[in-house]
């Protein structure tokens, strides 16, 4: 289950209503309740919250195997949980690998406040890196999309125009450009770079693999 997606392009379109915070506490508890009762039935929860949900409830994502497969994780089912599951259990590699580099990160808003607080708060503050974290909000489809998923390579260029003399390289995440390494407006990987002036590295879904390739 995931929130309606709905952009700035809605002239002459339904009337759709945005979640807040306390419709989506209302839609996460009807999809536990929902999970109890199928888990008791069919030893499967069945039906996922996505992420968004419980970033805008303000809410404890679920522990990681409650996501059993995460055959929707590309959906945004379960994909911060993982993120952070794998983060922790990894950290402890960096230890003693110092980084003297400037890295910038980029995400959407969503990810923004998670992410700042859970991982670029420990890189900074127990590993001494120069590293710091940059929502990019979403001009092409509208405020209304916040996903990193959804970012376009004109919005994110913006962003980097404003702080390429403070880093030495940029982390992009890994679900913003399709096969063809191009961005939803078709801007592609190596055009972004180039105007941006600025080496830029697609990030996985393990920071901690990231960047120990980065250093190595």
């Amino acid at each position: 289950v995931v929130p309606v997606g709905l952009t700035k392009y809605r002239k002459n379109l339904p009337n759709l209503k945005s979640y807040d915070k306390q419709s989506a506490n209302e839609i996460i508890d009807l999809i536990h309740s929902s999970q109890k009762n199928l888990l008791s039935k069919l030893d499967s929860r069945v039906v996922y919250a996505a992420d968004e949900f419980y970033i805008q409830a303000e809410r404890l994502l679920p522990k990681l195997y409650e996501y059993e497969e995460m055959s929707q994780f590309e959906n945004g089912i379960g994909m911060m949980r993982y993120f952070l599951t794998d983060f922790n259990r990894k950290k402890r590699f960096l230890k003693g690998k110092k980084q003297k580099k400037r890295i910038a990160i980029i995400t959407g808003v969503s990810a923004y406040s998670i992410l700042k607080d859970k991982v670029i708060g420990y890189l900074r503050n127990e590993m001494g890196y120069k590293i710091g974290i940059y929502r990019v909000e979403n001009k092409f489809w509208g405020s209304n999309v916040t996903v990193s998923g959804l970012l376009t390579g004109c919005d994110i260029l913006t962003c980097l125009k404003q702080i390429n003399n403070l880093y030495d390289i940029v982390l992009l995440p890994p679900n913003c450009l399709n096969s063809d390494d191009l961005f939803l407006d078709d801007i592609s990987f190596g055009e972004l770079e180039s105007k941006a002036g600025i080496p830029i590295k697609i990030g996985s879904y393990s920071m901690v693999d990231t960047i120990r390739e980065f250093i190595n």
